[in-house]
């Protein structure tokens, strides 16, 4: 689909006319680029909020000693997956 298609052909060439499309469209484009940058910080402060929180850190902080051959002792193993 062409852009003609959509918003028929582009046939002026009044300045303005031209100056007002591209200001239109810039204004447009960039409250889309805003709502969702907007949006994404959102989520991801949710999701890093979760993470941070409860049994997902727990398990991240076990899982993490596991590459350096750090000892797990058992009631903390026992600890661990009794709240997964």
């Amino acid at each position: 689909m062409s852009a003609t298609s959509v918003v028929g052909p582009l046939n002026t060439s009044d300045i303005g006319e031209l100056r007002e499309l591209l200001d239109v469209s810039s204004r447009s484009i960039a409250a889309f680029v805003n709502y969702t940058i907007a949006a994404l910080t959102e989520l991801i402060a949710e999701q890093r909020d979760e993470l941070a929180q409860g049994t997902h850190a727990e398990r991240r902080q076990t899982v993490g000693l596991l590459p350096y051959g750090e000892p797990i002792p058992k009631a903390r193993a026992e600890q661990r997956s009794a709240t997964a």
